[in-house]
């Protein structure tokens, strides 16, 4: 896992700026770069030979990093039409330790057959976490299997208390 942090120097270029090996990035970080604050992407994919950052590919727009979330949950957002293979992606819970709570899928809302973005819905179920966070993962649909051709995005939640 890497987190990845971009500072835009104009539309065609970026600097990736660092990267951390779990979780949200140090608060010095979030202080001094506001699409730091607003990014919490991490991308788990370290056999992807996709050189695209993970934020180039998908945005989640519900739930909001960090958030506190219950079951059901319901999500959404945009992502590249490659992101799809026939109108949907898997999703997935898990704890902090990376046990799987539950899985569902993203839904397209438009024409996926495209390079621009695609808007998405889904909801999930997910069994009682042991911890207290954990992440929302969004993985590429990638019907060929081949680990050059993984990406996900992981979300990082709150769990509300038991």
């Amino acid at each position: 896992m890497r987190y990845v942090g971009i500072y835009s120097l104009s539309f065609t270029a970026a600097i990736v700026i660092g990267t951390v090996t779990c979780g949200p990035p140090p608060p010095e970080a979030t202080q001094q770069d506001p699409l730091i604050r607003q990014s919490s992407a991490v991308d788990s994919s370290p056999d992807s030979t996709d050189s695209r950052s993970i934020d180039s590919l998908i945005r989640v727009e519900e739930p909001s990093p960090h958030q506190v979330v219950t079951s059901p949950l319901r999500f959404g957002g945009m992502a590249r039409g490659y992101y799809y293979f026939e109108a949907d992606f898997p999703v997935r819970m898990e704890d902090q330790d990376g046990t799987t709570l539950g899985s569902g899928r993203a839904q397209a809302g438009s024409d996926w057959m495209t390079e621009d973005w695609v808007p998405f819905t889904g909801s999930l179920e997910f069994a009682p976490p042991k911890s207290e966070t954990g992440y929302l993962v969004f993985e590429r649909a990638n019907p060929s299997g081949l680990p050059e051709n993984a990406r996900s995005y992981r979300l990082p939640v709150r769990f509300q208390p038991r």
